[in-house]
């Protein structure tokens, strides 16, 4: 896939033999711009190169000139991509519910989640964790109402805390937050779940979340992180369920893809 020319792009500076001209930042500009409306609407396939062109938007170079003509002939040649939705959708692959810590066992508070009703709210999330200095590291999620994706978000992040589960546990409270406002809004139209589920591929970062409080070495996390493990253990808002990394569909908003486990991953979510 089109995508795959990213790896190796450098994210320092701009030699100044490579700066494009006024008239090439412009078009630059204008592509990428294109690319985000269509990024934000629909073409959630577009959302990781469209997050990766604009932290160039300023400033940058031929290759990546060429690389965003690319992803623009990608998107017009792919026009058909479309966003289904079906009553009654489930996704397309298990997601196994996440065991408490012995902790969480002692609060009480391991199987009593109220019993689910007509509507699903389920967030996958995924981030990567690499030290490259050529790729910067990169979370996303997806928001699904029962089955149906209707929101998600491909971001780039500051460099990582010291392990990849502590940037996962990091990203559950930025989907929490998101998956929260949307949960608010459905209560509104007497259409909400009795709770949201939130599913990832790392169960060590999975495992954090069913203890109040998280020590790495000899730092707390900050306060605002902790807000999903009380949400997990004290109020119930939110079950943990584990899915297979080669079945994880937010893959697609965080690292470039082939077009063969791009369609194995829309085929993970029925589009």
């Amino acid at each position: 896939m089109i995508l795959q020319e990213m790896v190796g792009i450098n994210n320092g500076t701009i030699g100044i033999k490579d700066e494009l001209n006024k008239e090439e930042q412009k078009r630059y500009r204008s592509i990428v711009g294109k690319l985000q409306f269509m990024a934000s609407l629909v073409r959630y396939d577009l959302a990781y190169a469209t997050s990766f062109l604009g932290r160039f938007y300023a400033k940058a170079n031929h290759k990546l000139l060429k690389t965003a003509e690319k992803v623009l002939m990608y998107a017009i040649q792919n026009k058909e991509f479309n966003l289904k939705y079906r009553r009654n959708q489930t996704i397309n692959t298990e997601i196994i519910p996440v065991t408490p810590d012995d902790e969480v066992e002692e609060s009480g508070k391991t199987n009593d989640y109220p019993s689910p009703n007509e509507w699903n709210l389920t967030t996958i999330t995924n981030s990567t964790f690499d030290s490259d200095t050529t790729r910067a590291p990169q979370y996303g999620y997806m928001v699904f109402l029962n089955g149906n994706i209707i929101q998600w978000k491909s971001k780039h992040r500051a460099r990582p805390q010291t392990s990849s589960a502590t940037v996962e546990y990091v990203v559950y409270e930025r989907a929490y937050i998101d998956t929260l406002g949307i949960k608010r809004v459905l209560e509104c139209l007497n259409a909400a779940p009795k709770y949201m589920i939130i599913a990832n591929d790392n169960m060590a970062g999975l495992k954090m979340c069913t203890t109040l409080g998280h020590r790495e070495g000899n730092r707390d996390l900050d306060r605002k992180y902790l807000e999903v493990a009380d949400a997990v253990v004290l109020d119930r808002e939110i079950k943990l369920m584990y899915i297979e990394d080669e079945f994880n569909p937010a893959h697609m908003l965080t690292r470039s893809l082939n077009k063969n486990i791009l369609e194995k991953e829309l085929q993970v979510i029925n589009q």
